[in-house]
C-alpha cells in the first residue's frame, strides 16, 4: 500500500463513499489503485465490489494506524492502554511490533 499515492487514496476514498456506478471498465484510475494494492491485474468487477473493496481498504488503513499509535504510546511513552489506544487496534499485530523490537534491542 506504500505504493499508492495521493490521486489513488482519492479513487479509493471516492469509491468507499460510493461514487461509482457501471463497472470497473468505466474507472481506470481506480482500477489502477486497486491493482496496486493487490499486487495483480484486476478482472471485470462490479461497482457494488468496487464500493465494498475500497470500504474495506479504508478501514483496514484506520486499523493500522490506530494499532501503530496505540503501539507507540503504550511502548514507547508509557501511557496506560485504556487513555492510549482507542478505534480498531490489532492485538496481535501489536505482538509482531513487540517482537520486531525485542529483535532490534542490542544484546546485553
Amino acid at each position: 500500500m506504500s505504493e499508492l499515492t495521493d490521486h489513488d487514496w482519492m479513487q479509493i476514498e471516492q469509491a468507499a463513499a460510493g461514487c461509482v456506478s457501471g463497472t470497473s471498465d468505466d474507472w481506470p484510475d481506480l482500477v489502477v489503485a486497486i491493482e496496486k494494492v493487490r499486487g495483480r491485474k484486476l478482472n471485470h468487477k462490479s461497482a457494488a465490489w468496487l464500493h465494498g473493496y475500497c470500504e474495506g481498504l479504508l478501514e483496514f488503513k484506520d486499523a493500522m494506524k490506530d494499532t501503530i499509535a496505540c503501539w507507540k504510546r503504550t511502548r514507547i511513552l508509557g501511557v496506560s492502554a485504556s487513555l492510549a489506544c482507542e478505534g480498531n487496534v490489532s492485538v496481535p499485530l501489536l505482538r509482531a511490533f513487540d517482537e520486531i523490537r525485542e529483535a532490534l534491542e542490542p544484546k546485553k
